[in-house]
């Protein structure tokens, strides 16, 4: 099954949490070795208002990954994880490769690299 690979937050426990929403039961924790679907919605960009249905946002490779993660000046506490998704869909309106997927499972030995 083909990688994928996403942003997270990691904590004092090596857990993985979602940056902004929650995943599961009202919570950022993102559990290993089983499939986790996304809530579907009508989400919006924060900078252009663009609308489009939600789901996961992967990168279909690390180089890329990195190379997103620059935006994003909190690092020390953010880590890439690959992860391999269902139902993945470009979202359109993005500049980058990101894919938004339906669903996700993080393997529990999951690459696990810092951003750069």
């Amino acid at each position: 099954m083909k990688k994928y690979y996403r942003i997270v937050d990691i904590d004092e426990n090596n857990n993985f949490k979602s940056l902004f929403h929650s995943v599961m039961n009202g919570r950022r924790l993102m559990p290993k070795d089983q499939w986790i679907k996304a809530v579907r919605r009508l989400g919006w960009e924060g900078v252009n208002g663009t609308k489009y249905r939600t789901g996961f946002h992967v990168l279909p490779t690390l180089e890329e990954c990195q190379a997103y993660s620059k935006k994003f000046r909190i690092k020390d506490s953010r880590r890439i994880i690959s992860l391999h998704c269902r139902n993945l869909r470009k979202k359109k309106h993005s500049p980058s490769s990101v894919m938004l997927a339906d669903e996700i499972f993080i393997p529990s030995n999951c690459e696990i690299h810092n951003l750069i």
